[in-house]
């Protein structure tokens, strides 16, 4: 089931996963960017934190909207 919205002139579509995973997957988003910009992880920190991002659920949301752009 995928649900679309409009938000100001973007198009968002968000599936199952995102709605399940999606706030783990922002509230981690939201404190690695914080860590950054404070100074307490750096560009080599990045790949761990974009391999939890995937493993957390974004590779799924990832390849489900990436299935659906081809539909």
């Amino acid at each position: 089931e995928i649900a679309q919205c409009l938000v100001g002139s973007e198009m968002c579509i968000r599936d199952r996963s995102m709605d399940s995973k999606w706030a783990t997957l922002e509230k981690l988003e939201d404190e690695f960017y914080l860590q950054y910009l404070n100074g307490e992880a750096t560009d080599d920190d990045f790949d761990a934190y974009v391999q939890q991002w995937n493993d957390l659920g974004g590779a799924d949301i990832t390849a489900e909207l990436a299935e659906m752009m081809v539909e």
